[in-house]
């Protein structure tokens, strides 16, 4: 189980308080990004409609966020959604690419979509850049960063004995999968006689997750 923390973007009462930075290339009717940052489902971000509309949120320090969520709201939807980067930049320059949607979203009033992906580097400024034409028009927005995970570890062993001068295959499963982290294929070698040679052992790597709750030798 992968675990996230809260939202780490406060809840905002202006586009720098009580820490941080909203900014947005553009908002309709002065619909400015911070308005989704207000906890206040009445208050909404709505972008101008051209097609690398953004907007970006400063942390005052570097954090690593792998998940994001979006909620539109009940206006300007796009029956045909949108494409969109989620972008990490440390100079505000210099953009990584992070998420990329190169099929259109579709969207439903405030309902919320969540996005996870691979990411452990820190970032101070992370932006939504639109790809494709079609308003951002959103009731609130959250980024998260990896709390915990936690997993199960299966060597399955169907012949529970292996036998001298043979070599043998140990299938390494993780359940469920976990970022930078894959399911393993062993070959035990022959290793001579009975009781020589390392007969399987495996090391998580233990900055991948906190704990592993069960492991299982079938």
């Amino acid at each position: 189980m992968i675990i996230y923390t809260d939202n780490l973007i406060p809840v905002m009462t202006s586009a720098t308080a009580p820490s941080g930075k909203a900014s947005d290339s553009g908002a309709t009717s002065n619909y400015y990004f911070w308005y989704a940052l207000d906890s206040n489902k009445t208050n909404r971000h709505c972008s101008v409609s051209s097609i690398d509309s953004w907007f970006k949120y400063e942390f005052e320090n570097a954090l690593a966020i792998c998940k994001y969520t979006l909620t539109p709201s009940g206006n300007n939807i796009n029956s045909s959604g949108y494409t969109w980067k989620f972008q990490g930049s440390n100079n505000d320059l210099d953009w990584v690419d992070l998420h990329v949607l190169t099929v259109a979203q579709m969207f439903t009033a405030n309902v919320k979509l969540e996005f996870e992906f691979n990411n452990s580097t820190s970032y101070k400024y992370y932006r939504h850049y639109k790809t494709s034409t079609g308003y951002i028009d959103i009731v609130s927005f959250e980024m998260m960063a990896l709390a915990s995970i936690t997993t199960e570890i299966i060597v399955t062993n169907p012949a529970g004995t292996v036998l001298k001068n043979t070599d043998y295959n140990f299938e390494f499963s993780i359940t469920p999968p976990v970022f930078r982290e894959a399911s393993k294929n062993y070959t035990m070698n022959d290793a001579g006689l009975v009781g020589d040679g390392k007969m399987f052992s495996y090391a998580p790597d233990m900055t991948k997750w906190e704990k592993v709750y069960r492991i299982e030798i079938i």
